[in-house]
């Protein structure tokens, strides 16, 4: 039986697929709708309901979970949390499942320290040229997965998928596309794994910073109305805004150093 789909998953994939009502023609040049849906019943001109697109939503995690089963052993999905096992659906539901993936034998190995490792590896798509090439889209949702992997907090690892200024590659597309994981670096599963560690915290530095700011906004909201009567006012709320990025920053450093300190050991 099929672990049914947690509503973290489906909350994860709303906000990293969004939603278009009117059918659009993807990269691909097949007509999609809902959240990265295609199919049949997508056709040219038609706009379509936010019931009909949350239906397709469900039906399409349903097919990732499936799919998920089909490569994974059912006891270990069943010992993940609900947050790591949203993590894979949305990977699934993104790019689909091919049987020869390194994932699925680390996963069937109980060896989830490394699916991080993994997931980052599926950040490009094969040009017609046969060449391999990144797509920043593909890049940010595989960070915004591992973060997922490792928190449940989906609205901090859901605004890694689609930092300002980007946008999200159609799941619809690159579930049609060939997207290769890339060859595994010739380096210790440990230093593999701080490496990944180091790299998700880089990404998540800017929604971190958006969350420190959340506490020091209330303090400058209520400061503004005296801002262009006080200079101090105005040092002090300048110096809310660096002491907010100097303590991301902070953050990530630490993570870094001790990571060094454990591969030193």
């Amino acid at each position: 039986m099929v672990r049914p789909v947690p509503a973290l998953a489906l909350d994860f994939l709303r906000r990293v697929e969004g939603c278009r009502l009117d059918a659009y023609v993807d990269a691909g040049g097949v007509w999609t709708s809902g959240f990265g849906h295609t199919g049949h019943d997508v056709a040219k001109g038609h706009h379509y309901s936010q019931g009909q697109a949350e239906a397709w939503l469900g039906q399409d995690a349903d097919i990732a979970a499936a799919r998920l089963a089909d490569m994974v052993k059912a006891e270990v999905l069943d010992a993940l949390s609900e947050h790591q096992y949203a993590a894979l659906i949305s990977f699934v539901f993104n790019l689909g499942a091919a049987p020869g993936w390194t994932i699925w034998r680390v996963l069937n190995a109980g060896d989830l320290d490394q699916v991080p490792v993994q997931l980052l590896r599926f950040d490009k798509v094969r040009q017609p040229d046969g060449c391999l090439k990144t797509f920043a889209g593909l890049a940010h949702r595989r960070t915004a997965e591992v973060t997922l992997w490792r928190t449940a907090d989906v609205a901090v690892a859901a605004a890694i998928a689609s930092p300002a200024g980007s946008s999200a590659i159609s799941s619809g597309h690159t579930r049609r596309s060939d997207t290769p994981p890339t060859p595994m670096p010739a380096a210790s599963g440990q230093a593999s794994s701080a490496s990944v560690t180091l790299a998700t915290a880089v990404a998540a530095a800017p929604v971190a910073v958006l969350h420190l700011q959340g506490g020091a906004q209330e303090v400058s909201n209520a400061l503004a109305p005296y801002a262009d009567k006080s200079e101090v006012v105005q040092r002090t709320v300048a110096a809310l805004a660096c002491l907010c990025a100097a303590l991301a920053v902070l953050a990530v450093g630490l993570q870094w150093l001790h990571h060094r300190r454990l591969r030193g050991s």
